[in-house]
């Protein structure tokens, strides 16, 4: 065959720059398209896509409690006084040494410690009602950001219109690690100790037989134990605001130990359980919500969505719950006085409203954070390019999300 005729060019270009172009005009189609399917999925994202900004500043309104014979409309208020100064960036502190927490059931016979942690919720309590630091505002800073109290914000500050809730998603776990930080650092500063930890109640420990107990720093001490033989006579031990006044169900003191897979429609069936048979549950389920949570969404919850409206519709929440929130809830019902006619709110542990009125709320929510460590501590599934399945969200909406705390000097 004959050579083929070089057909004419065009636009001063050879056939052999025209399929160069055609495979230019290829890609640049395929990247137009691509932009275009951006763009649309851009613009149909729903509020979900907002970091959320939870902030006390602004619209507030009372909490609303469980109806009763006697009264229908009930209601308590937790709205936070408004900051006194300008609102500060948060900046991470120069650590010098770490804090370590330590596990209450170890630091019963802790003479020092015990009076010392006593002595700061003291301290806490006496302090005014519109002071920020005080014990009053404290609690109110769980049951107003945790139900409903504020409207969610987007960054610029604008509302989206819906209520704010903390639970039942991805801001279950940072919200209340930077809760019990503020807290820890509040009562260190009122008794000048500056390296002043929360003890945590260490309750998914199956080893230690008292680990799993309502901690003893939260009961009345007997008199046999108010004077440890290590530390004579003169250690006396004092930790009455710990106890006094707060409201436990009587039926889960020790020597009972708290039941990772509580359910109180089955208490009366698992009456006569016994303790082994409690712990052997307890490791499954803790292997079950904290082991076998991997990924992110599975361990801290999904996504906050704020385009749900959960106030007018049923069973409609912000998100979902992880591994730890589910595995957390166990311990505040079994504490709460739950479905004590007596108790409509089940307060104080067993509801959102009143949770913070306890101190063993904040011990209790210590342990939810170091188990928050432990699951990306843990081995992993590591994918063919080498990165680690087990660890935070890297998602822009959750890295930008902001909360309002305040400090130990009463700043926002």
């Amino acid at each position: 065959m004959g050579k083929r005729p070089m057909q004419k060019e065009s636009w001063g270009r050879s056939n052999a720059s025209l399929r160069v172009t055609a495979a230019g005009r290829k890609l640049l189609w395929a990247s137009f398209m691509c932009s275009i399917v951006l763009v649309l999925q851009y613009l149909a994202q729903p509020a979900s896509a907002d970091p959320v900004l939870a902030s006390s500043v602004g619209f507030c309104k009372p909490v609303r409690l469980e109806a009763t014979a006697e009264e229908k409309d009930r209601s308590v208020q937790c709205c936070l006084p408004a900051p006194r100064r300008a609102i500060k960036r948060f900046k991470l502190p120069h650590v010098h040494h770490l804090r370590v927490r330590r596990p209450a059931h170890e630091l019963a016979n802790d003479v020092e410690y015990v009076n010392k942690y006593n002595l700061a919720y003291e301290r806490m309590n006496a302090l005014p009602a519109d002071d920020p630091r005080s014990f009053l505002r404290q609690w109110h800073t769980h049951c107003s950001f945790c139900k409903e109290a504020y409207l969610q914000r987007r960054l610029n500050s604008s509302t989206t219109g819906y209520p704010l809730q903390l639970h039942y998603s991805w801001t279950f776990l940072p919200w209340h690690r930077m809760l019990i930080y503020f807290h820890e650092k509040i009562l260190g500063s009122l008794i000048d100790d500056p390296d002043f930890t929360l003890p945590f109640w260490n309750w998914d420990n199956q080893l230690d037989a008292t680990a799993g107990q309502i901690p003893q720093i939260f009961l009345p001490y007997q008199q046999s134990n108010r004077w440890p033989r290590q530390h004579g006579r003169h250690g006396k031990i004092r930790n009455t605001f710990l106890y006094e006044g707060k409201r436990r169900n009587p039926n889960h003191m020790p020597p009972k130990i708290l039941p990772l897979t509580f359910d109180a429609s089955l208490e009366k069936e698992r009456a006569n359980w016994t303790h082994a048979q409690i712990r052997h549950a307890n490791l499954g389920q803790v292997y079950e919500m904290v082991y076998n949570k991997v990924s992110a969404r599975e361990y801290l919850g999904g996504p906050y969505d704020t385009n749900s409206n959960f106030t007018e519709a049923v069973n409609v929440t912000v998100g979902e719950s992880g591994g730890s929130e589910s595995l957390h809830n166990t311990a505040h019902e079994w504490v709460g006085m739950l479905n004590n006619t007596a108790y409509p709110d089940n307060e104080d542990m067993g509801v959102f409203t009143y949770a913070g009125r306890d101190p063993i709320f904040y011990s209790h929510h210590a342990n939810v954070d170091r188990l928050w460590n432990v699951w990306k501590a843990l081995p992993d599934k590591i994918t063919p390019d080498g990165h680690r399945v087990r660890k935070d969200y890297d998602d822009y909406d959750f890295l930008e999300t902001e909360f309002t705390f305040y400090d130990e000097n009463a700043d926002m």
